[in-house]
């Protein structure tokens, strides 16, 4: 792209309204980047795995190591969404023990498309562990703040939708 592009690029994006749906589906995809290229390390996908140990983390890998193509983000939910996950369902009863109960604590999960090409669960915490809580409010808000540089504009100028 030359300079005229990017000028051109830049002045087409601060002439744009943004409304804020637009800002939270930009910051997650930002985000979804962040995540992916933390989890995929020299072709291999265990990147995250050192925030994911359950005796440390409340929290561990649901799949196989080396399995995850791609890392989509995450979501916060409970035990409840992971029952039809058949990878969870492969995981030995005393595995599935250690997942708190969803009426106990609200879960941070990864979602990532294995190389078989389905989208599952891939690695679970409880919501208040540490690294859910960086990437929900450190990594999230930095995103935020690279979504509306790229834009051009400040918050204020996000429109209510």
């Amino acid at each position: 792209m030359c300079q005229d592009d990017e000028l051109y690029e830049k002045l087409n994006m601060a002439e744009k309204e943004y409304n804020k749906d637009d800002l939270v589906s930009a910051t997650a995809e930002k985000v979804d980047e962040y995540l992916h290229d933390a989890m995929m390390v020299d072709g291999r996908d265990d990147g995250l795995d050192d925030w994911f140990k359950p005796n440390e983390t409340r929290g561990f890998r649901i799949v196989e190591p080396n399995t995850i193509e791609k890392c989509h983000g995450y979501t916060m939910g409970s035990k409840e969404d992971l029952y039809d996950n058949h990878t969870y369902i492969a995981l030995p009863k005393e595995k599935k023990d250690l997942i708190p109960e969803p009426e106990d604590e609200a879960l941070f999960l990864l979602i990532g498309t294995l190389k078989t090409g389905e989208t599952v669960y891939t690695h679970w915490l409880v919501e208040s562990a540490r690294f859910a809580q960086k990437v929900s409010c450190d990594w999230w808000d930095d995103a935020e703040g690279r979504v509306l540089e790229e834009w051009g504009i400040e918050y204020e100028e996000v429109e209510d939708n």
